[in-house]
């Protein structure tokens, strides 16, 4: 007598686990990937940007005012000191940050900025540009309108202080030296 041999449900249910298990590490391993990859390129950008602000000041002898809407043309003159949308059509730089997200801008003549390191005082920092980052928010000091402006490591979703804010400023120093260099040159 001849016996029937197959695939049980319980064998069947035990293969379709163990490739569930397989392919949720291989999507979480993926997801680390493009975030990391996203973080990267917003670096990138907001090099791009900074470049782009420094010869915008050369060839103005100013920085550009804040744009009020994404259009990416910057308000009239005089600037004021509110925080509003990178000026990106007259830089010539992308509008977005790795997730889709507008930069924001800030010019101004009594921003704060700090690191981890240090605390810049007011006066000094001339422009902030920063991505609200994968959370599509600010976060810590960035969610305040007090014109403080934090840049601080990485710390992911599952730390209870999360931050993802990645931005760049301008100080005075930086400003000055690269409008020499221009002028000397």
């Amino acid at each position: 007598m001849k016996t029937k041999r197959g695939i049980t449900l319980v064998e069947l249910s035990v293969v379709l686990l163990i490739i569930t298990l397989l392919l949720t590490g291989l999507l979480y391993s993926l997801v680390i990937q493009m975030n990391i990859l996203n973080t990267q390129n917003t670096d990138r950008m907001l090099g791009e940007i900074k470049e782009a602000l420094l010869g915008y000041a050369a060839i103005n002898h100013r920085l550009p005012c804040r744009a009020t809407d994404l259009k990416g043309i910057s308000s009239s003159m005089p600037c004021d000191d509110k925080e509003g949308f990178l000026p990106w059509l007259e830089l010539g730089t992308t509008p977005t940050d790795a997730w889709g997200q507008p930069f924001r801008y800030c010019l101004n003549n009594s921003l704060l900025a700090t690191t981890e390191q240090h605390v810049f005082t007011t006066g000094v920092i001339r422009a902030v540009v920063f991505s609200y980052g994968k959370d599509r928010r600010p976060n810590d000091q960035n969610a305040t309108s007090t014109g403080h402006y934090q840049q601080m490591t990485y710390r992911p979703l599952m730390t209870s202080n999360y931050f993802d804010d990645q931005l760049i400023y301008l100080s005075e120093h930086t400003l000055v030296n690269y409008l020499v260099m221009v002028k000397t040159q």
